[in-house]
């Protein structure tokens, strides 16, 4: 018999309760490693030859240290040693295998508002004395004034851009009239690119994350306690405790891809976990609870809360890619369109003076997003050659 090993990974990282929890991960996963090598060496290599797995067996395999193993002991014969060399020796060829992967988030976003409004008002004071005056009064000012979508970057509840407003006449003459026009016009186009790389070992995992972290405060908690008053009684005042906690608000995109090369090394089998994490904005929502006084008696108190809302877009699959080839790994189109029409109909639909008479605007919102992966299988006998061949060349060259 003899003793021969197989190299392990493992580690341990301490320092702060982060470093403690990364060093317990660590040890799980070499431990785990390990007994899942021990398994494949004990199922594969003359099953009968070892003591866990037969009667007759007398072979055994040690992982050291206990905790986070990097090291196997094999007391074997020495024709079972012989079949562990070359198994690890075909386990370290598939090892070297690479893949490369190329990974891009793009979005673009188009945003289009036309609002356009006219508040008239026409007094006519020419039937006679015994008419009061006609007055028509054009009031769509407000009910087709725009809003905006629920995509992400809308613009159609911007601020007016202009306002123009003027009377000709008075109460006294045949004629009078009072408007105000409103008028606004804007548009916003935006493109982003995150092209994230990385290199992975067949069978691994790769994670990209490009992400944006954001504190948001919630309503403060303000800390009431009893104290005695002077005639004796007690009541519920602030003590002066005001906590306001941080809510991290996490938005941007993720990506886990673990690759695995095919028999033939011409495909890539991905599979790929994502998620994008958008912010829409704050909301903001009226709460109402029951407030119990000092002597009983029961309120209801109101206040205004406000929280961030978000929008996720999340992709799983397991797809089957070319060496070199790009996979539009999934795309999300995002529209919403409000035209809003209001005036008095038939005269809001005559020519030139029409628009004295109705109110129109339109909000138009695009969002695209298209996320693309590109893997390129590096494969270590290749790579091997191809750094020989220039270190050949190298050393042939004439000056």
């Amino acid at each position: 018999g003899g003793m021969g090993g197989g190299s392990m990974g493992g580690g341990m990282m301490g320092g702060g309760g982060g470093g403690q929890m990364m060093g317990m991960m660590n040890s799980m996963k070499a431990t785990m490693g390990a007994m899942a090598l021990t398994s494949l060496i004990q199922q594969t290599v003359s099953p009968d030859s070892w003591f866990d797995m037969s009667d007759l067996g007398e072979g055994t395999i040690t992982m050291y240290p206990t905790q986070s193993p990097s090291k196997l002991a094999v007391l074997a014969t020495r024709e079972v040693h012989k079949q562990i060399d070359n198994l690890l020796e075909e386990l370290r060829k598939t090892l070297g295998d690479q893949v490369s992967i190329e990974a891009r988030f793009l979005a673009v976003s188009e945003n289009f508002l036309r609002d356009v409004g006219v508040d008239a008002e026409i007094a006519y004071n020419g039937l006679g004395k015994k008419w009061s005056p006609v007055t028509l009064n054009q009031n769509s000012y407000d009910t087709a004034k725009a809003e905006g979508t629920s995509v992400p970057g809308s613009i159609g509840a911007i601020a007016e851009s202009g306002r123009v407003g003027g009377s000709w006449g008075t109460i006294l003459d045949t004629l009078s009239a009072e408007f105000i026009i409103r008028a606004t016009e804007g548009r916003n186009d935006s493109k982003t690119l995150s092209e994230p790389k990385a290199t992975v070992m067949n069978g691994e995992y790769a994670t990209f994350s490009v992400n944006d972290i954001s504190q948001f405060y919630y309503a403060p908690q303000v800390q009431v306690g009893v104290i005695s008053g002077g005639l004796g009684s007690n009541a519920n005042q602030n003590t002066g405790g005001i906590t306001q906690t941080p809510s991290p608000l996490i938005t941007g995109s993720q990506l886990s891809i673990g690759p695995v090369i095919s028999k033939d090394k011409k495909h890539v089998l991905l599979n790929i976990n994502t998620t994008q994490n958008d912010f829409l904005g704050i909301r903001t929502q009226r709460m109402q609870a029951p407030v119990i006084g000092a002597d009983g008696s029961v309120t209801v108190e109101e206040w205004e809360n406000s929280s961030p809302q978000t929008e996720m877009t999340s992709i799983s699959t397991r797809v089957s890619v070319p060496d070199g080839g790009t996979l539009l790994l999934g795309g999300q189109k995002i529209m919403a369109e409000v035209d809003k029409e209001a005036g008095v109909p038939i005269l809001r639909r005559l020519p030139l003076i029409g628009t004295l008479f109705g109110n129109r605007s339109t909000v138009r919102d695009r969002k695209v997003l298209l996320i693309l992966v590109k893997p390129t299988i590096l494969l270590r006998d290749e790579r091997d050659k191809e750094a020989l061949e220039a270190i050949e060349g190298a050393g042939t060259r004439v000056y």
